[in-house]
């Protein structure tokens, strides 16, 4: 099932809204959702680098750290790129149907759509400072 461009405008204006009046809160949960994952992959590192090797805990965690800066390094290097040339070519085409959708709107919805805003905006600007 596809989303249709109203409700991805709607998704995307909810989304906006959360992050703004909220974003030190959902910054800090993606935070430690990232730390968790991290912590999780070094004690999956950790457990069969010991069973492997038979090191010590030093010797271990020595080798699963540069495990992980050869991981993280080759993951950037590699990765960048081309998540960079998805991220410009999704924004390009939701633009485009954005602004698609909005030319065809009519007047009475583009008035309604620009007053919510306006409106959400003043709020933010008078509350949220």
């Amino acid at each position: 099932m596809t989303i249709g461009i109203h409700h991805k405008f709607i998704l995307l204006s909810i989304t906006l809204i959360v992050m703004l009046f909220n974003y030190d809160s959902v910054l800090h949960w993606l935070a430690v959702l990232l730390h968790y994952l991290f912590e999780s992959l070094e004690y999956v590192l950790d457990g069969c680098v010991e069973h492997v090797f038979d090191t010590a805990t030093h010797d271990t965690q020595v080798i699963v750290f540069y495990l992980l800066v050869l991981l993280i390094s080759y993951s950037v290097y590699h990765f960048t790129p081309r998540c960079y040339q998805r991220i410009r070519q999704q924004i390009a085409n939701d633009k485009a149907e954005m602004l698609n959708y909005w030319q065809f709107l009519p007047l009475p919805k583009k008035i309604k759509y620009s007053t919510s805003l306006l409106v959400i905006l003043s709020c933010w600007l008078y509350f949220g400072f």
